[in-house]
């Protein structure tokens, strides 16, 4: 009976884990439909803003934001400066803070360098790679069943110049409304944790009465 019950918490754990949407880091730009960011302003400041010339914010254009502790530059269709160790990645409009499906961008990396790169989903949670990035230093991070990235941040201990080419995937849905910063359970992974309740109730009842 103790084994039947361990498999049954096992497997209600199990699947509670796949319930939860992922957040996946690949090398490469990737491929199909992808929004261009333009326009950037803001150079000489610890913040420089960028454009998307489509209305798939709230019905108006979506506002990219990088931000760093250090001080920020934009040339082109790169946002830089001098050997940085952070940045965040964000997107707004006037309508609200807004999170995308997917992003793709180039990691400008002097010589062979490695980036922690992290993505703050839209529930709160927070998804880590370290990536070698001196070969190929493009990367695309995808949010997978359903979930948002509401940010993305990378730290570099030994400093690197800029990211370029950002972009973000296009379509219908591409950025949706951010819910509140807070980590909420999902309504499946309820419904698996009560199931799983309600399964090791019956066990436990049927063993005392055995």
């Amino acid at each position: 009976m103790r084994t039947r019950i361990l498999f049954a918490t096992l497997a209600m754990f199990t699947l509670m884990g796949s319930a939860y949407a992922d957040i996946m880091f690949t090398p490469g730009s990737g491929s199909g439909s992808f929004l261009n960011v333009v326009s950037f302003s803001g150079s000489g400041t610890m913040t420089v803003t960028g454009g998307i010339n489509d209305s798939s914010c709230g019905g108006v254009p979506c506002t990219i934001t990088f931000a760093s502790t250090q001080t920020l530059s934009a040339s082109g269709n790169e946002v830089g400066g001098s050997s940085l160790h952070n940045m965040m990645i964000t997107v707004s409009s006037p309508a609200g803070d807004f999170g995308f499906h997917e992003i793709a961008f180039t990691a400008e990396i002097p010589g062979s360098q490695t980036v922690d790169i992290s993505a703050t989903s839209s529930d709160g949670r927070i998804f880590q790679s370290t990536v070698n990035l001196s070969s190929n230093n493009a990367l695309l991070i995808t949010a997978t069943n359903g979930e948002l990235i509401r940010s993305v941040n990378l730290v570099s201990s030994g400093g690197f110049s800029g990211v370029s080419n950002v972009r973000f995937r296009g379509g219908a849905g591409s950025f949706e409304p951010l819910p509140p910063s807070q980590v909420i359970p999902e309504p499946g992974t309820l419904g698996l944790l009560g199931s799983g309740l309600i399964a090791l109730s019956g066990l436990v009842r049927r063993k005392l009465w055995t």
